[in-house]
């Protein structure tokens, strides 16, 4: 045994078993998203999720077009890892997009099984993302509050289909 104090590496599998629970994440999906925020357009979406380091991550990369064909430059893109940290018990997820933003965000599954993200964007202002997948969608609806979380404004709403 290690006398007390002594460092206690991680719990991998613990780790690995919190992140099973993200496992109907992964593949591919494609379809369309209803951005309200800064302003109004529709988005053509792929995101494509894939696991790392024997399942202790998730990498997660969306790219959004202005066309259904998909063509031309992309509107959006973002990446984000997904890990689970067992000694705070949350869902670490470190997200950038080709915009410069980075954020750290925890996560955590809610009582109706969807998983949420949510981090402090500055001051005030915060950000929360909510994923609820069933079979073959994804479903994800993005808001932000300006008052530190008491009243919360559509920022985004996605609907996605499992691709092979």
């Amino acid at each position: 045994t290690a006398p007390a104090g002594a460092y206690r590496g991680p719990d991998v599998a613990a780790q690995r078993t919190a992140m099973e629970r993200l496992a109907p994440l992964i593949g591919r999906w494609q379809g369309e998203a209803e951005v309200t925020r800064p302003h109004a357009m529709r988005v053509y979406q792929t995101e494509r999720v894939e696991r790392d380091l024997d399942g202790l991550l998730l990498h997660v990369r969306g790219t959004g077009h202005a066309t259904a064909e998909r063509a031309g430059a992309p509107v959006f893109q973002a990446a984000a890892v997904i890990s689970f940290n067992e000694r705070r018990g949350v869902y670490e997820v470190r997200s950038y997009t080709n915009e410069g933003h980075v954020t750290t965000a925890d996560g955590e599954f809610l009582p109706d099984g969807s998983f949420r993200w949510s981090f402090v964007a500055g001051g005030p202002v915060r950000m929360r993302f909510t994923i609820a997948i069933e079979g073959d969608a994804w479903r994800e609806s993005g808001e932000i509050s300006y008052d530190s979380g008491t009243t919360w404004a559509r920022t985004i709403d996605l609907a996605l289909t499992r691709v092979p």
